[in-house]
């Protein structure tokens, strides 16, 4: 008899032909079984019941058998040029994600100069007004994490991406308009937008891995979307700290605060634009066999319920003891790499006045360490297939 939950099984026949038998149950704990014959047969599919059935539970199981020809499987699978374009657009909004992040304070003693007049009177209070426009991007993120993830496992990765996109134009626009000594909380309400749209694409670059690029590109194509949020926090290290300085007078520190922010403004307009044109859900063909096998399965899951096997799922990950390890291991390195980069201006400029520039430099170097080895474990994990080397 048919456990629910607990049927698995390989075999492999006598012959050329193979067999794989899996079981997949939805929250009523139905049994189904799916079973994939790769064999030189005409593909057939038919569906039986068991007669079988709990006693406790009452359930029948239910089996289908599905007959599939393997070189008609290898004729599914295509990897297409235009994934490389789509990767591209997405590590490029990233970038500008990134880059809104920490353009304000990078140069925060200029912000606190300029915007004077519109934040508290306790100096105090004014660092700690400031460094809002870094933390309200965690801040966000913890609510909206869960969201957005379920958007983009149930909508698709084009949605998820527009929304992303369309949220950083919308922030990176209404922050042109906050040019003004008066308006901190407008440029604070901007940098919110920004800050709930970079919710919605961090965990792009693992979906979109999967969905277009093959087993041997996934980690690779991991990398290079990281190294998208990565090389737009760099950037953001470098450029303001060169344009926007304490010394200048307001006008001129408005004119360049301008120059910065309209210039962003419209490549943000750019990648909106190409990622409502070019980015897709998925291939029609399927990129490798893995992702093969969850176009033929699922059908099976056409009657659960989406949140519930959403919630499922985080449940499992939960329980997983490796899981749990490597959150907290990637959270303690993120949390510490997040806060040295919201305070690096505050730390240094407190010891060594007037050196912006120089601190944009130990930002850059802090970010360029890690993006050498993002690329290059992508690139050997792609190859080796391997977590862990002991």
């Amino acid at each position: 008899m048919l456990r629910p939950g607990k049927s698995l099984l390989s075999l492999k026949p006598i012959g050329n032909s193979s067999l794989d038998v899996r079981a997949v149950s939805n929250e009523r704990l139905n049994d189904k079984l799916y079973l994939l014959v790769n064999s030189n047969h005409e593909i057939a599919t038919s569906q039986l019941k068991t007669s079988d059935i709990d006693q406790e539970s009452n359930i029948e199981s239910k089996i289908q058998i599905i007959y599939s020809d393997e070189s008609s499987n290898d004729a599914e699978i295509k990897l297409y040029r235009k994934r490389w374009i789509i990767l591209l657009i997405f590590s490029s909004i990233s970038l500008l994600s990134a880059f809104n992040w920490i353009e304000y304070n990078i140069v925060q003693d200029v912000v606190i100069f300029y915007y004077n007049q519109s934040l508290p009177d306790d100096p105090v209070k004014k660092i700690d007004a400031v460094n809002w426009f870094s933390m309200v991007y965690m801040l966000c993120y913890i609510p909206l994490v869960f969201p957005a993830m379920f958007l983009l496992e149930r909508k698709g990765l084009k949605l998820s991406c527009s929304i992303g996109a369309f949220l950083t134009l919308a922030g990176s626009i209404i922050k042109c308009f906050a040019v003004d000594q008066n308006l901190f909380y407008l440029a604070m309400t901007a940098q919110t937008i920004c800050a709930i749209g970079q919710a919605f694409t961090l965990g792009i670059p693992a979906r979109l891995s999967a969905l277009w690029f093959g087993p041997n590109e996934i980690g690779l194509a991991t990398s290079i979307g990281v190294f998208g949020n990565q090389l737009g926090t760099a950037i953001g290290f470098v450029v303001p700290p060169h344009l926007v300085q304490k010394k200048d007078p307001i006008d001129v520190i408005e004119k360049n605060f301008y120059y910065i922010l309209i210039s962003v403004a419209v490549v943000c307009a750019i990648f909106f634009v190409l990622s409502i044109i070019f980015v897709s859900n998925q291939p029609v063909k399927a990129p490798s066999r893995a992702q093969l096998e969850i176009r033929k399965s699922a059908s099976l899951r056409k009657e659960e319920n989406d949140f519930e096997i959403f919630k499922q799922s985080l449940l499992n990950l939960f329980k997983n003891f490796n899981y749990i390890l490597v959150l907290v291991s990637y959270g303690i390195n993120t949390g510490v790499y997040y806060s040295i980069s919201t305070l690096l201006n505050l730390i240094i400029s407190n010891y060594y006045q007037d050196e912006n520039e120089n601190i944009g430099v130990v930002g850059l170097i802090l970010v360029a360490s890690g993006l050498i080895g993002a690329v290059v474990c992508g690139f050997v994990l792609d190859r080796t297939k391997q977590f862990k080397y002991f």
